[in-house]
């Protein structure tokens, strides 16, 4: 059922156009399902000329991208904020097109936008001319993420780009409550107009759970023995996710269990990262028992998932923020999931629905990968328990909350 919406845009910069990162995937999906329940709304997205783009498949609207980017090779240049050059250069682009329209008779009412630096120029100068409410998708504070530049002028200005975005946005979306009740006690959000909490989801389409059979099935198909214990790890990229930390708790539990047949497996991984465990994995003499098989499509990923005995997260990015996509997709095939104990992720999962490790320990994942394998009945419990949690954390249903906000 569509639901008639006028004067909806929804603006990002995703870091791949092919969905090659988690952000490209997570923003294409709910495109996808906001252009199927709202077929009026306008994606707007940046393209390097001649690029190709999964989101023409659901009708966005590319702008040009101007490669400041490329400036980030000259190590001379590199002081200088070339992503957020190019993202401004991308904002202004937008509030250019949605003023054209206001003056053709097609004035924006929503402006929905996921990108920290295009809000910002939205909110400081757009919004008047266009007469439009921004909506703002926080997933941090930009002045803590630990791949930005640490030029303290720079901080000054993200500081201050978060306290307008998230201080001055006409609503505000948080993927959870934790990051919502954090900027409300740091002052950055009047405790009057809180942000509404939106988490992320899987893709139903993609990620189901198979039957006893299939899981037996989908091991033959992926060349594993069905009496193996199988941990596996899902990712686009490893960067900061302690997977050193998983592979170190691994090899202890070989130690443990010499005549167990186990394996660890990464689905994922930029050749570089997989390089690197492949390196500590030779080191700890894992050779034959910790395999990355590299970025594979959804559908085969979805094979490992169903095939796993155990599903890791060793560790998130961020933490008041922490909503990993593969949290979901995990918990939608049913198969126990181990992850760092953190209140962001406890709101999708709780306590009794997943095996939950001390941040950081390696002891403790090292419990975790024993539960599982001396308990595996009570792992299938949770197993079971997170699967009915997250069946509402699909994508429709996420466009449909983001779509409530219009009203």
């Amino acid at each position: 059922m569509t639901t008639p919406v006028k004067g909806f845009v929804y603006v990002a910069y995703p870091s791949s156009l092919v969905l090659k990162s988690a952000n490209a995937i997570q923003t294409f999906t709910t495109c996808r399902e906001l252009r199927r329940l709202a077929p009026s709304s306008l994606v707007l997205l940046p393209r390097l000329p001649g690029k190709p783009s999964r989101f023409e498949e659901i009708g966005a609207r590319h702008l040009l991208r101007w490669p400041f980017n490329v400036f980030n090779n000259l190590k001379p240049l590199r002081v200088i904020p070339w992503s957020y050059l190019e993202r401004t250069f991308f904002a202004f682009e937008v509030g250019l097109n949605l003023l054209f329209r206001r003056l053709t008779g097609r004035k924006t009412r929503f402006i929905y936008v996921r990108d920290v630096i295009c809000a910002y120029w939205l909110i400081k100068w757009w919004r008047p001319l266009l007469g439009a409410k921004v909506i703002y998708e926080a997933h941090d504070l930009e002045a803590r993420n630990p791949s930005r530049a640490r030029n303290p002028f720079l901080r000054r200005w993200l500081e201050k780009v978060d306290r307008t975005v998230v201080g001055r946005s006409d609503k505000l979306v948080s993927l959870t409550g934790a990051f919502r009740d954090f900027v409300v006690e740091e002052g950055l959000r009047p405790e009057s107009s809180p942000a509404a909490v939106i988490p992320d989801a899987f893709d139903a389409e993609k990620y189901v759970p198979m039957s006893e059979a299939g899981r037996q099935s989908a091991r033959a198909q992926l060349g594993f023995s069905q009496d193996e214990f199988l941990v596996v790890y899902s990712g686009l990229t490893f960067a900061y996710r302690s997977l050193d930390k998983l592979v170190e708790a691994f090899a202890r539990f070989t130690r443990n269990h010499p005549n167990v047949k186990a394996r660890l497996v990464f689905a994922g991984g930029r050749p570089f990262e997989r390089a690197e465990v492949e390196a500590q994995a030779a080191k700890l003499g894992l050779t034959d028992r910790v395999q990355c098989v590299g970025q594979q499509p959804a559908e085969k990923v979805n094979l490992y998932l169903n095939a796993a005995s155990l599903l890791a997260i060793p560790d998130t990015v961020t933490d008041v923020t922490a909503s990993p996509l593969k949290l979901f997709e995990y918990a939608a095939v049913a198969r126990p999931v181990m992850l760092p104990d953190l209140p962001a992720l406890k709101e999708i999962l709780p306590e009794d629905e997943a095996i939950y490790f001390p941040r950081g320990s390696v002891d403790g994942m090292l419990e975790a990968l024993e539960f599982t394998y001396s308990q595996p009945d009570e792992a299938a419990a949770k197993a079971q328990a997170a699967y009915k949690s997250v069946s509402k954390y699909t994508y429709t249903n996420r466009a449909r909350s983001i779509l409530d906000l219009l009203n």
